[in-house]
């Protein structure tokens, strides 16, 4: 499927948690292969794959490394436009 502006499709194993490093490793790829910050991140499927979507979002606005943000009330910026969209029902 073409894309257009620049969009990307990023498939992420829903296998285990997301990592800090998994998190600064996507948002590195996003600065080094585009010209400007995205407009918004969408995420599709599972918990796993939604947090990692936020997480991203909130990283492309603030500075320094995800590992830093982790607890209450540290996030300084607000995060880019991001969405989830649910695939699974939880129990």
């Amino acid at each position: 499927i073409p894309l257009a502006y620049d969009d990307k499709i990023i498939y992420v194993s829903a296998k285990e948690e997301p990592k800090t490093d998994q998190v600064d490793s996507i948002v590195k790829d996003i600065i080094l292969s585009t010209k400007e910050r995205p407009s918004g991140i969408i995420g599709i499927g599972g918990g796993t794959l939604l947090d990692l979507a936020k997480a991203v979002s909130i990283m492309l606005t603030n500075e320094g490394e995800a590992k830093d943000y982790q607890g209450w009330d540290l996030v300084k910026n607000p995060a880019i436009y991001h969405v989830g969209i649910p695939t699974i029902s939880g129990t």
